[in-house]
């Protein structure tokens, strides 16, 4: 009985939040598109894919290609780790499942190569690899985790992929260490934006609302404390004139725009950067504290990307 009330109380909270940014819970019933990235170092033709997925497993999948090179929208989401019990020989190693919106605020970062980049809460690493690639392995990426479990997964795809790294199992508020020209704070949250969960069983989405509801009113408020921490100490390791991108995969106004709001009345060298995601073609509404993508073809997502004014060091 407790635990349906305490399951109740945290709906009804959920519903509030989502009211106040416009939404509501029929975005737990969409269930968005998978996409996937082409591994650079064994890359494989979409046509080859299509027809190996056909060939291996008995599946039909058409590949087409988003506004982002090499990025593909997948028409069938049974394309994971393992499929109809057997495993999936392209999976990590002709190509990589990533959501598009996570992708898109890596891309929003505007990496340069030869420079610097820190991710923290970077575990299990696929934002670092994404990062890693798109510069050909031309950047000094550093990677930091506090979960020990996560953190050895993505050490081990580190050395899986050949990914050039300084890692440190480190609560990333803790951190002292050089200033980096780009930085993503890839934020823990009550993920309310991750909608689906994949249902091996049944071989299909299902919602992800049950998850979402683990998370009530008062660990949001806790989140938020830890989000403006993570936030103020990776802005303090950013480069004068260097570009931050704080990102949450939760839709409330708490652990985004006030903690964005917070952040800027303590920082007056911090400027808030304008994103356009049209060329992106997903839906989003965006204020003058970040954006919001709305759960549709992607799961839900949140960033703001941060410019720190003064003359570089």
């Amino acid at each position: 009985m407790i635990n349906k009330e305490w399951h109740l109380k945290n709906k009804i909270a959920l519903k509030n939040r989502l009211k106040n940014v416009g939404l509501d819970l029929s975005i737990y019933k969409k269930f968005p598109k998978k996409y996937i990235r082409i591994n650079s170092r064994n890359p494989i033709k979409i046509i080859e894919l299509e027809e190996g997925f056909l060939k291996k497993y008995g599946i039909k999948v058409k590949l087409e290609e988003t506004t982002i090179k090499g990025i593909y929208e997948s028409s069938n989401s049974n394309i994971g780790g393992w499929i109809n019990g057997e495993k999936n020989v392209f999976f990590n190693n002709n190509y990589f499942i990533q959501d598009l919106a996570s992708i898109i605020c890596i891309y929003e970062l505007g990496l340069k190569q030869n420079k610097s980049f820190l991710e923290t809460c970077a575990a299990r690493g696929f934002k670092t690899i994404l990062a890693n690639d798109l510069m050909e392995g031309r950047i000094k990426i550093t990677a930091l985790d506090i979960d020990q479990k996560k953190y050895k997964i993505m050490l081990d795809f580190f050395k899986k992929f050949k990914i050039k790294a300084k890692t440190k199992l480190i609560d990333s508020t803790k951190f002292k260490g050089n200033k980096y020209d780009f930085i993503l704070i890839d934020a823990p949250c009550s993920s309310e934006g991750m909608n689906v969960i994949w249902n091996p069983k049944t071989k299909k989405d299902v919602s992800g609302l049950k998850n979402v509801l683990q998370y009530s009113q008062k660990d949001v408020i806790n989140l938020s404390k830890l989000q403006k921490k993570l936030l103020q100490s990776g802005f303090d390791l950013l480069k004068p004139k260097g570009t931050l991108i704080y990102a949450t995969c939760t839709l409330n106004k708490i652990e985004n725009e006030e903690v964005i709001k917070s952040f800027l009345d303590k920082n007056p060298n911090a400027e808030i950067m304008k994103v356009n995601l049209k060329k992106y073609h997903v839906k989003n509404n965006s204020s003058e504290l970040g954006v919001r993508i709305i759960p549709e073809k992607t799961k839900g997502f949140y960033f703001t990307k941060i410019k720190k004014g003064g003359k570089n060091s």
